[in-house]
């Protein structure tokens, strides 16, 4: 990824040929180098400047589809371009109106999106993610469901944990738990390679649903499993020890 200094200077660049030449393209372009520095700003803990970034690069993308007509494929690019800014605002904006509102203007993008083009997996993925951060469970299921044929392992496997999220939220424990069974035997199997991380969140998560429906042997051997990937693993240590401590 690129550094400070270089995306500043394209930046500027930039930015001088709007001064003299106003353009959707020149706009669209700069709120991307806006959200690349959001990223790096991201990357390095600068909570200040990963907020300014991101609502510079909205506005930019904002501009871009308000300035006059343009192809549609174009315009479904920067919708999908802007919610997904809009997302990552509302993954540093703490819990209230502001972050319940940079969400619903995701949602509002990624359904723009979804009118234009066609419909992809990772486009109803992204959405569905949003749709269960403003806990819209029913929507989000629907979304997860259709994300969920991909062809991308690792789109499957996300799409059946974020539809376990949702299913849970809905107290319904056993799609959940069938879900995240469904989600453990495609991260073992993966053409892929094993994501050691990964599999140790699904155990992990699975582990929490065996827990809530007290089937305390099937939480301990899910967590003892995420442990023997990830010994640091901060949340499996503390439910191993709760659990045990529970049992006696």
């Amino acid at each position: 990824m690129s550094s400070y200094e270089e995306i500043d200077n394209e930046i500027s660049e930039i930015s001088d040929e709007l001064k003299c030449h106003p353009d959707q393209i020149g706009y669209a372009r700069r709120g991307e180098l806006y959200g690349q520095r959001a990223l790096v700003a991201m990357q390095n803990n600068n909570a200040y400047l990963t907020e300014s970034s991101l609502r510079t690069a909205v506005k930019d993308y904002s501009v871009a589809l308000e300035e006059g007509d343009r192809d549609q494929l174009a315009k479904a690019e920067w919708y999908q371009q802007r919610g997904t800014l809009y997302k990552l605002l509302a993954g540093v904006l703490p819990a209230g109106n502001s972050r319940s509102s940079a969400l619903q203007e995701a949602l509002r993008d990624f359904s723009n999106t979804l009118l234009i083009m066609h419909i992809t997996p990772a486009m109803m993925f992204a959405r569905a993610e949003v749709r269960l951060a403003l806990g819209m469970y029913e929507s989000a299921i629907d979304d997860y469901t259709s994300a969920i044929p991909s062809s991308d392992n690792k789109l499957k496997i996300d799409s059946l944990h974020g539809r376990s999220e949702a299913w849970l939220s809905l107290h319904d424990n056993k799609s959940a738990y069938a879900d995240l069974s469904t989600a453990i035997q495609a991260s073992i199997t993966s053409h892929e390679g094993l994501d050691v991380k990964q599999l140790a969140r699904l155990l992990y998560s699975r582990a929490k649903v065996a827990k809530l429906i007290n089937n305390f042997d099937s939480c301990l051997a899910d967590v003892s499993k995420a442990l023997q990937l990830v010994p640091d693993f901060v949340e499996a240590l503390e439910m191993r020890a709760s659990v045990c401590y529970s049992l006696g």
